[in-house]
């Protein structure tokens, strides 16, 4: 990974130029403009070298130890916006600066913490052997690639917008996709307990547990971003106002198409994490990086050459997801033994029918309530209680039924609330 470093650091050198070009710096910005984007580049180096310390805290399943860590960089990053607000010179350089010494102070606590807690993780050169570098180096490099090519996917999309249309067309993209990184980071905790779990059953050949996993995974990660994302598509215009004030007139459509990118992306989760446990990745990480490029040579086409408007880009969004779903649950599923079928029938049906039920519940308290800020309360409320009471009835398997009832009961015993 720290080879990998050097790598991405050569690549940001070499694209500096022109990325630069095309965001059309303006006159007298070129300086900061550079400096910001050295500023990032440096960024994604110092979050590369630290990608194998922070797996062996999701493969510990450490959540304590990553919750510390998260607390720590969002004191960072809140320490560093108000120290903006009292220095004098260029903001934008600044608080790219900012950002790269929270990340930085971040990356190396966890590493400094890693190797004193967690001794594998200390180098031993006795232990290297030259026969295991090829499939750790081979599973290393396409993990990053995937990584990086998330990230300039996403910079990528919005250099786009930027290159095709005005400041408040861009300003209401961004608002939009901060929302769908908000809902990302919902379900990212789930997937950090699941992935150790699958790799293990995987590595033992358990492959009913993996179909659990993969099927399971996927209808908890879209129930629970659903809590967001139906109150949200229901309320946008509102909680903008509220969050926002003047909000630019674009936002609320690309909140809304970006809310159904993300309920989608939610869906296959589970066939991510089991390709990851099987290990050759390689085929996966291609397939899924030719969806993501494609998106983006739409969006050019789209704009350039179609003279579409900007919600364009995200509507191909969410056509281009819905590829990579077939690809995840064609690939993947031959790879690990599981049908379409299965998935069908164990994670999008009750999904489908939960949400439904718990949506037009919200939706009738919104044509009935006033326009207020309660009513958004209420809803946010209702349809969580609702969604919640429908996933135990309906969405959950008898085997996940009877786990968490056993968990339950233990922690009731813990607190003496029942007897053993």
């Amino acid at each position: 990974f720290a080879a990998m470093s050097v790598v991405v650091a050569l690549l940001g050198a070499l694209l500096a130029g022109p990325i630069l070009g095309y965001i059309g710096v303006p006159e007298g910005r070129g300086r900061a403009a550079a400096w910001v984007y050295a500023f990032t580049v440096a960024n994604i180096v110092i979050t590369v070298c630290t990608t194998p310390f922070l797996s062996l805290i999701t493969a510990r399943q450490s959540l304590v130890f990553a919750s510390i860590v998260g607390v720590l960089r969002s004191s960072l990053t809140l320490g560093g916006a108000i120290t903006l607000m009292y220095v004098v010179t260029d903001p934008l350089t600044t608080w790219a600066a900012l950002l790269l010494g929270a990340n930085a102070l971040t990356c190396a606590t966890i590493i400094g913490a890693s190797l004193c807690w967690f001794t594998e993780s200390r180098p031993r050169p006795g232990l290297f052997r030259w026969a295991q570098l090829r499939a750790v180096g081979a599973f290393a490099s396409w993990s990053i690639v995937q990584q990086l090519s998330s990230q300039f996917m996403q910079q990528g999309a919005v250099l786009l917008m930027a290159g095709s249309f005005a400041k408040p067309v861009v300003a209401a993209y961004g608002v939009a996709h901060r929302v769908g990184q908000y809902l990302q980071n919902l379900t990212f905790t789930l997937v950090q307990v699941v992935q150790p779990a699958a790799t293990g059953v995987e590595a033992r050949g358990d492959r009913a547990s993996v179909h659990l996993l993969v099927l399971s995974l996927g209808r908890y990660c879209t129930l629970l971003a659903s809590m967001l994302i139906v109150p949200l598509w229901l309320e946008a215009e509102s909680l903008l106002a509220l969050w926002l004030g003047d909000y630019p007139p674009m936002a609320p459509l690309f909140a809304r198409l970006i809310l159904a990118w993300i309920a989608l992306l939610q869906l296959t989760r589970g066939y991510h994490v089991a390709i990851i446990a099987e290990g050759n990745i390689r085929t996966y990480v291609l397939g899924m990086i030719s969806f993501a490029a494609l998106t983006l040579v739409l969006g050019a086409i789209e704009f350039h050459l179609l003279d579409w408007p900007a919600w364009a880009l995200p509507a191909t969004a969410i056509g281009t997801a819905g590829a990579a779903a077939v690809f995840q649950l064609l690939y993947v599923g031959i790879r690990i033994d599981l049908s379409p079928g299965a998935w069908l029938r164990r994670t999008l049906t009750p999904v489908a029918i939960v949400i439904a039920i718990a949506a037009a519940a919200a939706a009738m308290l919104r044509q009935t309530l006033p326009e207020t800020g309660l009513r958004i309360v209420i809803i946010i409320a209702t349809y969580g209680l609702l969604t919640a009471a429908l996933t135990w009835t309906i969405a959950l398997e008898n085997v996940e039924r009877d786990h968490f009832k056993r968990v339950i009961r233990t922690i009731l015993m813990r607190l003496g609330v029942v007897s053993a």
